[in-house]
């Protein structure tokens, strides 16, 4: 074999690879460069340098960040790609990957690979990248191409195995032999062949027609977070069926008006006043405690309509797929609001708990929230800031366009997923506890690269992980073990600010946050505002020693 020969191979493959990607509509290639995809980034960069439309290539040294970057790019609307060279830059895209799994988001992850004769050698950079994603991806297409082989024929034998229904990751395992370089070969432009997607299965919507008929009679509807293409529709239809309904802010449905009277407002506390015949769950899985707690009540009948399609409870349940069919009619439901009086008497207490505790974590949430306008993109980070902002944002000034991540429930990758988020937006906000961003230092090197828009990223900088505090679990947690759960800290961001030349502005909580928010100078097009919030310890215990 000539090495000329091998060089040709993989710079031929390679461009098969970067075509195969543009056929099939990704929008934004997060590209981790070593030598082993060194194919991959001559031929990624070529496309991006011809200015090929509707390509993005965006360069990270970190896959973490990058594959989670990637999944925001999907997540608001694209379709993103991530590509490492071989060894464990394999490895560190598995938190991204479990999240798309888990969350329904297409993600396309490219692995360079030494050949397979490696394989089981522990030569260097030499692992078992087949498979290493397991069950998190719908398939994993090994590539390896020999001389007088035909390239075209061997990449799509690869990846014809199994149809990519878009509603998870994908893996393709790419294999380069040395010499890497050397060979030469155009991106190929003929678009025409398209990838075979699996069609959604219409019988779901019978199973959710025939589930209403049977228990849609005093039914309590859960709205998690949804694709903005969905919202009017379902306000349509809730709106039709009379249901009560519990919406999270990233259904973008909390405050809309047209629902207004079916709306349960007033925090979990307002769920206590209700006993549904079953509970319809549509969209992300809710952050709400009393969905865990059904896992205890088979006795109440649940059905999910999700992206994924998962039944989000380890009890039995009913699952479909939340784009495979048409709403069916809903059914008329029994008018009881008593439900209503214990959600009205809530709010109520709620607002006067505001007032009482303006230093306290919630009451941050309601400054910001009176202050981020409208149309703005709106990130929230798992753990306290999606529960708080919940139970405290305004309803007075809606916020339709407010997205998390609820795939796994996890806190990694939040930054760089919410930065992928805000590609596209002329102004952004992310709202992070203090873990999640240092989970995330590195997350800030892509924005540079971001064209222009104001990303202002929040952090509530309360000392550590003090959701563990609240999770009835682990009350009773010795006080050693009880700082420990939490990682308590007395880090300050200052330094994490000037690493990255984030404009720095440190405020208190309190009755006059609302003021120094409205103060702050105008966000720059091209750095990241960074603002640290500070709320006062025993003014939040007091908050939820009297929520309770």
């Amino acid at each position: 074999m000539q090495s000329h020969d091998i060089a040709q191979i993989n710079a031929w493959l390679a461009a098969e690879v970067v075509g195969t990607c543009a056929r099939l509509g990704v929008t934004d290639v997060c590209l981790c460069a070593g030598a082993r995809n060194a194919p991959l980034v001559v031929a990624l960069t070529s496309l991006a340098e011809a200015g090929r439309e509707g390509l993005r290539l965006w360069h990270f040294f970190d896959e973490r960040a990058a594959g989670f970057f990637a999944l925001g790019c999907s997540a608001r609307g694209g379709l993103g790609a991530v590509v490492t060279t071989s060894g464990t830059a394999a490895a560190e895209v598995l938190p991204a990957v479990i999240e798309g799994h888990c969350a329904g988001l297409p993600l396309l992850v490219i692995t360079a690979d030494r050949p397979a004769r490696y394989r089981g050698s522990v030569a260097p950079q030499a692992i078992e990248q087949v498979g290493i994603f397991g069950g998190y991806v719908e398939a994993c297409a090994d590539v390896e191409c020999q001389p007088g082989d035909d390239v075209t024929a061997v990449l799509m034998a690869a990846l014809s195995q199994v149809p990519w229904e878009r509603r998870r990751p994908w893996h393709w395992n790419v294999c380069f032999d040395e010499p890497l370089l050397g060979g030469a070969a155009e991106i190929p432009s003929d678009l025409a062949w398209e990838f075979p997607v699996s069609p959604g299965d219409q019988s779901e919507a019978t199973r959710l027609q025939a589930w209403l008929e049977e228990h849609g009679s005093a039914l309590l509807v859960l709205v998690g977070g949804l694709d903005p293409s969905f919202q009017q529709p379902l306000a349509r239809w809730l709106l039709a069926g009379g249901f009560p309904v519990w919406a999270e802010a990233t259904s973008g449905l909390r405050e809309c008006m047209e629902l207004q009277a079916q709306l349960l407002c007033g925090g979990e506390a307002a769920l206590a006043g209700v006993t549904p015949s079953a509970v319809l769950r549509i969209g992300d899985v809710p952050s709400l405690r009393w969905w865990r707690d059904l896992e205890s009540s088979p006795d109440i009948p649940v059905f999910s309509v999700a992206r994924a399609g998962w039944t989000g409870l380890a009890r039995e349940a009913e699952a479909a797929r939340l784009e495979s069919f048409v709403w069916p009619d809903p059914v008329p439901q029994i008018q009881d609001r008593t439900w209503w009086n214990s959600g009205v008497g809530a709010q109520k207490t709620l607002e006067s708990l505001l007032q009482a505790c303006p230093s306290s974590e919630p009451a941050i949430f309601r400054a910001l929230s009176e202050h981020i306008p409208t149309a703005a993109r709106v990130f929230l980070g798992n753990s306290l800031p999606i529960r708080e902002w919940n139970l405290a944002a305004t309803r007075e000034r809606p916020h339709p366009r407010v997205r998390a991540t609820r795939g796994a429930n996890g806190i990694d990758g939040q930054v760089a997923t919410w930065l992928g988020h805000s590609v596209e937006e002329g102004e952004s906000w992310g709202i992070f506890g203090d873990l999640t961003a240092l989970y995330d230092l590195n997350a800030p090197w892509i924005v540079p690269q971001l064209p222009p828009g104001r990303r202002t990223l929040v952090v509530i900088h309360n000392g550590g992980g003090r959701i563990f505090s609240r999770v009835p679990g682990l009350a009773r947690l010795p006080e050693r073990a009880r700082h420990i759960t939490e990682n308590r800290h007395a880090l300050n961001l200052a330094g994490w600010a000037a690493l990255w030349e984030m404009d720095h502005h440190r405020l208190a909580a309190g009755a006059d946050l609302a003021g120094a928010l409205a103060a702050l100078p105008g966000v720059s097009d091209h750095r990241l505002r960074l603002l640290e919030i500070h709320p006062d310890e025993a003014d939040t215990e007091r908050f939820w020693q009297s929520w309770k």
